[in-house]
């Protein structure tokens, strides 16, 4: 397979085929299967404490 299929290619495409089963409303997951909020806010948390 050519290098043209990237990570981004395949997550696009990933997350396409989530969102075409549930409901627009829903919160956005990402890879790990954790919600976008959950994850930014993790990472708030994490820099203030490790910086």
């Amino acid at each position: 397979m050519s290098k043209a299929m990237s990570y981004y290619d395949w997550d696009l495409s990933f997350r396409r085929s989530i969102s075409d089963d549930t409901p627009e409303e829903k919160e956005k997951v990402n890879i790990l299967g954790i919600s976008d909020n959950v994850f930014k806010d993790f990472l708030k948390k994490w820099k203030k404490n490790n910086l």
